[in-house]
């Protein structure tokens, strides 16, 4: 492979809502949306869209969902994305966060091999060549509450999770795969296949922020050094190990209402840059057809007649708040 990668365009998936209060059902709502054939409009999804995805359950309870990248799949480096949640966490292991009971994490693999258990250091084994990033906390124990939303983009090479509480007011979105294009695809640079795996969490101490665009630090595709806040990884190529990353680009001011478009009213998206949170913020690349918007009210997809052109992810799904947007599948 080699750079420019191919633009990533993302399915926005039917609403899949809470119906017992406990996190094993938001892992269940996460499974549903993860392996339905089709979107929120009806539309049969590509099969270079279909992840393969599975769930473990103790005794009947879901406790983990797992899901690799669609056959055929440009991504060549046995990635691997492992959400869970349980009372207990057993031996698993964990990247910037501890464990916090029945609170929904995620980590990512490389080099992957079959799923053995979520509550172990080594989740897709131990083989020479893999690795397992470790756990961050997704969101606090309040979404596994009645009507919690779990919306699901995806796209060939990434996926993108939104859960927000009932009245839509408290967003906790997830990024994960193959979603940084790397500067340069050297071997020092990007994995072999010219890419970077990541994933960014908003975490569990609170939900995204109203003001997370112009925010220089500690918002959402960043990295804190705080327990429970958002962090943000890629792994780093040719080794077992991460590079903690952070967004090297964000508005210098306060967005306003009639500046997430140009002088036509086109809307204008802006794309996310990426640097390493360490090392002198060495540049790293940007995420892939996810961009800063502007002031605009999330849970929307954004159309030009018929067709989707961007969904629209913010602070709040009531009112105009500070928002990224995806690239729509038309």
């Amino acid at each position: 492979m080699s750079l420019p990668l191919p633009a990533l365009t993302y399915y926005r998936m039917a609403d899949r809502v809470v119906s017992v209060a406990s996190v094993a059902n938001v892992l269940d709502s996460l499974y549903a949306a993860l392996t339905s054939a089709t979107d929120y409009r009806g539309t049969s999804l590509p099969a270079a869209y279909l992840w393969t995805t599975a769930r473990f359950q103790n005794a009947g309870t879901t406790e983990a969902v797992y899901s690799s990248p669609p056959a055929g799949s440009p991504i060549t480096g046995g990635f691997r994305a492992l959400w869970a949640g349980a009372a207990a966490a057993g031996s698993a292991t964990f990247y910037a966060d501890t464990f916090l009971s029945n609170a929904l994490m995620l980590g990512i693999a490389k080099g992957a091999g079959s799923f053995a258990a979520w509550n172990v250091a080594a989740p897709f084994g131990s083989a020479a060549g893999s690795y397992w990033s470790g756990f961050n906390r997704v969101a606090p124990t309040t979404v596994n509450a009645l009507n919690t939303v779990v919306r699901v983009y995806i796209s060939t090479e990434a996926i993108l999770v939104d859960l927000w509480s009932g009245n839509g007011v408290s967003h906790y979105p997830v990024l994960l795969g193959a979603c940084v294009e790397p500067l340069t695809d050297d071997s020092a640079s990007a994995e072999p296949d010219s890419r970077l795996y990541g994933s960014i969490t908003q975490g569990s101490a609170a939900a995204l922020a109203s003001t997370w665009l112009s925010a220089s630090g500690g918002a959402w595709g960043d990295q804190s050094a705080v327990v429970g806040e958002p962090h943000a990884l890629v792994t780093q190529p040719g080794a077992l190990t991460s590079y903690i990353i952070k967004r090297t680009s964000f508005l210098a001011y306060a967005p306003v209402a009639g500046n997430e478009v140009d002088s036509s009213g086109n809307y204008v998206a802006l794309p996310i840059e990426m640097g390493r949170a360490s090392a002198g913020g060495a540049r790293l690349g940007r995420l892939r057809e996810v961009y800063h918007l502007g002031l605009v009210q999330g849970g929307r997809t954004l159309r030009n007649g018929a067709t989707d052109v961007f969904h629209v992810i913010a602070a709040s799904n009531l009112t105009a708040t500070q928002a990224m947007c995806l690239t729509a599948a038309p």
